[in-house]
């Protein structure tokens, strides 16, 4: 089959990508499109049962839905130009609506990198300073974060120039310094937002530790927190998968002026994939929880940990529950 898209090599486009042929914009855009309703479709489950069980009615509670809320919205306006791009048979949807398109993408995706730094943070705060944590009424305090930060990096990408299609799909422009620039920003967010969870949990698990031995010998301390750590872990899996390829991709693009295929396949298929993984995650936290729950019931244990700390780290460990 004929090759439709060739090396681009040029003042104008300094950017190197390799030949597609008419069954590899196929595959690239179908297998990202599966990806991308598999999303939309586990991140609609989360939001309907979260609603059902009443877990908006605590901030632990309302982080995945809130999450799964900026998956579906990612999830659905991603699919318009990957789907635009294999009716047209690998034509990029025009330059204007690329640009709006990027713009709303980069809202949801930087909002996906705050709101998992927020959660990390919230869940190290609780375990320090208990309920006394709050992000304000109605939670304005994390909207003005989560979906004011983003709204300014778009208005500074839309102001440069930064915002279009990037040969594979609408965000960044990266044929030109501009989009290069911002896209060495998203990768470097995108890293931070592996890294800051990746400590807040360690620092968790510190603290679990330290109070664990300040109450050695209780019967209960040593599963709980083991079961806090063990969905900690989960979670910080879920937020390197999901945001390992953005961050590489935008590093070779800003630092080597290049695109590999396997990462543009590597980006498509971990940065689309936070619906659908976020939803198995939080059903089998589900049922994990409901079974203890159970077992709870026919066997109690009398002894329990000192009721001050309990009591945050059962918030800890009911928002690490959620936050997945």
């Amino acid at each position: 089959m004929s090759v439709i898209q060739e090396w681009s090599l040029s003042p104008s486009n300094p950017i190197r990508h390799e030949p597609q042929s008419l069954s590899d914009v196929y595959a690239l855009h179908g297998a990202t499109l599966v990806t991308i309703y598999s999303s939309i479709i586990g991140a609609s489950l989360m939001i309907v049962d979260s609603v059902r069980l009443k877990k908006h009615e605590t901030l632990s509670g309302r982080f995945p839905i809130y999450m799964a809320g900026l998956n579906f919205c990612w999830s659905v306006s991603h699919s318009i130009d990957h789907l635009w791009m294999i009716l047209l048979k690998g034509d990029n949807p025009p330059d204007t609506a690329c640009r709006i398109l990027g713009g709303v993408l980069s809202v949801f995706m930087i909002a996906e990198l705050f709101l998992t730094d927020i959660m990390a943070l919230f869940m190290l705060a609780t375990v320090y300073y208990g309920n006394r944590v709050s992000l304000g009424s109605y939670d304005w305090i994390l909207f003005v974060l989560v979906i004011g930060g983003p709204i300014c990096y778009a208005i500074i990408a839309g102001s440069i120039g930064a915002l279009g299609h990037d040969y594979y799909w609408c965000f960044l422009d990266i044929s030109g310094s501009a989009g290069r620039v911002m896209m060495g920003i998203t990768a470097a967010a995108a890293c931070l937002c592996v890294a800051i969870p990746a400590i807040c949990f360690f620092l968790i698990y510190r603290k679990l530790k330290e109070h664990a031995n300040n109450i050695k010998g209780t019967i209960s301390s040593g599963g709980f927190t083991a079961s806090v750590i063990k969905k900690l872990l989960v979670f910080q899996g879920i937020v390197t998968f999901s945001f390992c390829g953005i961050a590489v991709t935008g590093i070779t693009i800003s630092a080597f002026k290049r695109e590999p295929t396997g990462l543009v396949w590597l980006t498509v298929l971990t940065i689309n994939s936070g619906g659908w993984i976020n939803a198995i995650a939080y059903f089998l936290q589900e049922y994990s929880h409901r079974r203890d729950h159970r077992n709870k019931g026919v066997d109690a244990s009398s002894a329990k940990p000192s009721a001050s700390l309990t009591a945050q780290m059962s918030e800890v460990k009911k928002s690490a529950a959620t936050d997945i």
